[in-house]
């Protein structure tokens, strides 16, 4: 499996905070059956212009103490960027060098500039991943408003602890909503320590999504999906019939 959210570079952000906490991390992950991770570290560290030559170097730090204590996981850079109105005029660091980046919108509300800001992003050739999408109060209430952004090329990352209802029922209520209606590609964990309930873990959350829409489809959302993401190709979306039609915003 992979896993493209996760907090385990050591010192940057609320995740790990030292290399040891980073190993475990990892070592959980193994033995989950996860065999790359993306490093998605807060991009609050570096502001509206990240140092992507600064991530890469502690990417690589982390993969060398993985390799030299014999863990067999493969690290990748990311960031996890923060929706702003002038995010597109920033720096970037996208997934693995690749067109996709994860992007975060407030937990509280769906800011008016959301989509044009989205907009502007897929403009520039990038394509956005919402993380945690069922965390939005406005996306979890109505997941209308995140088939109008799914239909339009944004891609969704549902994580596994919503799904097993760490973040409460409202949380995991739509999590599953999303996931028979085809809203989400990407499961992650979002971890950000090898304790608690946001362990690096997917196999509880896989098998959940299983039961919902069969292990083929959910296999997808932690292999197929991923793996594609990685290398930079075209994800395929098909969602479920909207239980309600629905055009607003900037993309009427």
């Amino acid at each position: 499996m992979i896993d493209l959210h996760c907090h385990i570079l050591p010192g940057l952000d609320d995740g790990a905070q030292t290399m040891d906490d980073s190993l475990d991390m990892a070592r959980t992950a193994v033995g989950d059956g996860i065999h790359t991770i993306a490093a998605t570290p807060h991009a609050d560290k570096w502001g509206a212009n990240p140092d992507e030559e600064d991530l890469e170097r502690q990417v690589a730090q982390l993969q060398e103490a993985l390799d030299a204590k014999g863990i067999t996981i493969r690290v990748v850079p990311g960031l996890e960027n923060h929706l702003t109105p002038d995010l597109v005029s920033g720096r970037i660091v996208p997934l693995n060098h690749t067109r996709y980046f994860l992007v975060e919108l407030p937990f509280e509300e769906f800011p008016h500039y959301v989509e044009q800001a989205l907009f502007q992003l897929q403009l520039k050739g990038y394509t956005p991943i919402l993380a945690h999408p069922e965390r939005n109060a406005v996306l979890r209430s109505d997941p209308e408003a995140l088939r109008g952004l799914v239909e339009r090329g944004i891609l969704a990352q549902l994580t596994a602890a919503s799904l097993l209802g760490v973040f409460g029922k409202k949380t995991r209520e739509a999590s599953e909503s999303y996931l028979r209606q085809g809203l989400v590609q990407v499961l992650a964990t979002d971890s950000h320590s090898a304790t608690g309930g946001r362990r690096p873990i997917l196999s509880e959350a896989l098998a959940v999504a299983a039961r919902l829409i069969g292990p083929e489809r959910a296999q997808a959302l932690v292999t197929e999906n991923p793996e594609r993401i990685l290398k930079g190709e075209a994800v395929e979306v098909e969602t479920a019939v909207a239980a309600r039609p629905r055009r607003w915003g900037f993309w009427k």
